[in-house]
């Protein structure tokens, strides 16, 4: 037993050794290679042109480039409105009763003077019957007494009492009529019903809405627009309404400027009226009305998002060529106003340039670019 272990254990150790001898060589041989490219690199280094050497080894940076222009820019004042219909009637009663009938429901169409409501008259109507019989027996009296009057027989007391008699009757029943009428509700304009508030037997009153009238073949929006623009917002300019739930906007123009300021958020109102353009607006719909306050057909313009700021300073990146290759120019740029985005460049760059708007957040003037 012993000599089996000694021969297993002399075994292992010349395995050791030949995993050992095999591991030594393949490290020279590795060094040895090394040392064979590290000189083929410092001879082709060599063999590089001064003028090449610094740009050649930098490294290589992937942007995206856009050719300045010259086109035409616009500013906007962006101010929010609210939308409204000077047609959108609250229709009340004006006397008290109970509602007899509504022969209208939401979404019905009506015309001006349709009856919409009718309240119980029944009182009414009773006393118009009494007046009106009342009214019958003081006129034959009338005419009896004038007729002896004519013929100068009986008082001129009685006479004038038969007149006045009659009279009366004759207003109160003119009165009696125009309390009938009132308790009948008619729609004051056209449109449609939009929502009724009371049901047949509740009882109205009057100022308490009975039904809500919406006409929208027009709108009006009101906005208020701050002092410092009381200059360039005048009547009769044009507008754009833009309606953000519904991705639309509509061209206007401003049919009222106010003339006074308000002393708390100092602002002044406008108001711009316009037809229904049928793409979905409602009244207390949210708009914003853009009023354009400068326009230019020939700007040099740029993406905002394109310009790099440090302390006072302004840059762009472009991409110019030198000895074959392209790369990134530093330019300092003044700006004038921007709007939805873009930026008018008054100084410090030109139609034809080769702005840089990608990837030029870690540029260094001088980098090779690629595009």
């Amino acid at each position: 037993m012993k000599k089996n272990t000694l021969i297993v254990f002399a075994v292992l150790m010349m395995v050791a050794q030949a995993c050992e001898k095999n591991t030594q060589e393949n490290l020279d041989s590795l060094i040895a290679q090394k040392q064979q490219i590290e000189s083929q690199i410092a001879e082709m280094q060599a063999n590089i042109p001064d003028s090449l050497k610094t740009k050649k080894t930098q490294n290589v940076k992937y942007v995206e480039v856009k050719e300045v222009k010259t086109r035409p820019f616009s500013h906007f004042i962006e101010v929010q409105g609210s939308v409204d219909s000077d047609q959108n009637i609250m229709v009340t009663s004006k006397s008290a009763g109970t509602v007899e009938a509504i022969p209208v429901t939401e979404g019905t169409r009506v015309a001006k003077g349709q009856l919409i409501a009718r309240l119980d008259g029944e009182i009414l109507n009773n006393s118009i019957k009494e007046v009106k019989s009342s009214l019958e027996f003081a006129t034959e009296i009338y005419e009896k007494q004038k007729g002896l009057w004519d013929q100068k027989i009986g008082s001129e007391v009685q006479y004038l009492q038969a007149k006045n008699n009659k009279e009366s009757l004759e207003n109160r029943l003119a009165t009696l009529y125009e309390q009938a009428k009132q308790s009948k509700v008619f729609a004051p304009i056209s449109g449609t019903v939009d929502q009724v508030f009371i049901k047949q037997g509740e009882v109205a009153a009057p100022g308490v809405p009975v039904v809500r009238i919406v006409n929208l073949a027009e709108f009006e929006i009101k906005a208020n627009v701050a002092e410092n623009y009381a200059l360039a917002v005048k009547k009769d300019i044009p507008v754009i309404l833009y309606f953000p739930d519904l991705k639309a906007e509509v061209n206007a123009t401003v049919n009222f400027v106010g003339n006074v300021i308000d002393p708390i958020n100092r602002t002044f109102n406008i108001v711009i009226r316009f037809k229904n353009p049928n793409v979905g607006i409602k009244p207390n719909m949210i708009a914003v009305v853009k009023i354009e306050d400068y326009k230019s057909e020939n700007e040099v313009v740029i993406p905002l998002n394109a310009i790099v700021k440090t302390n006072n300073e302004q840059f762009v990146f472009v991409a110019v060529e030198e000895n074959g290759n392209m790369v990134a120019k530093k330019l300092k740029v003044k700006t004038a106003m921007d709007y939805n985005g873009v930026t008018v460049i008054k100084e410090g760059l030109k139609a034809s340039d080769k702005l840089i708007t990608f990837g030029f957040q870690d540029l260094v003037e001088g980098q090779l670019v690629k595009f």
